[in-house]
């Protein structure tokens, strides 16, 4: 009685197909079609690093990159710091510049930094973020 067995050319395609699967799956050639390129840093330009004086509002600006989608404001009183929001909702910003539209406090140290994002169509986003300077507000 003969056993029914696979042929060589069905056992090569599948050990073919789990190379293949396994390539992807590393991430080893595979390009996703939703890949895209993270954008830029980019480049703050006011308030200067270190400035003094500044306004209770100041207007944030920075140099943008291709591809880039929409920035969103980092500040705070830390060194590290925090996405900026407003009423309890981050500010997608998309030109390269911004104006607080409330106070921050006198005489009172800052840090900044802006982040460039992409969002690819499966909705992750892809982000690079400016290197941190720091200003003063002025008095009331």
């Amino acid at each position: 009685m003969m056993k029914k067995r696979h042929g060589t050319r069905t056992m090569v395609l599948l050990g073919l197909v789990a190379i293949l699967v396994l390539v992807c799956a590393l991430n080893l050639g595979c390009q996703r079609r939703d890949r895209r390129p993270v954008p830029p840093a980019p480049e703050l330009v006011a308030p200067a690093n270190g400035s003094t004086n500044i306004t209770l509002r100041p207007t944030f600006s920075w140099v943008g990159g291709t591809p880039t989608e929409f920035y969103q404001l980092y500040i705070s009183e830390q060194t590290d710091p925090v996405l900026y929001v407003l009423n309890g909702q981050p500010i997608v910003i998309t030109e390269e510049a911004y104006t607080l539209t409330v106070d921050l406090q006198p005489n009172t140290t800052y840090y900044w930094l802006v982040m460039a994002c992409l969002e690819y169509p499966t909705g992750h986003i892809a982000s690079t973020h400016s290197e941190v300077k720091s200003f003063t507000t002025g008095a009331l």
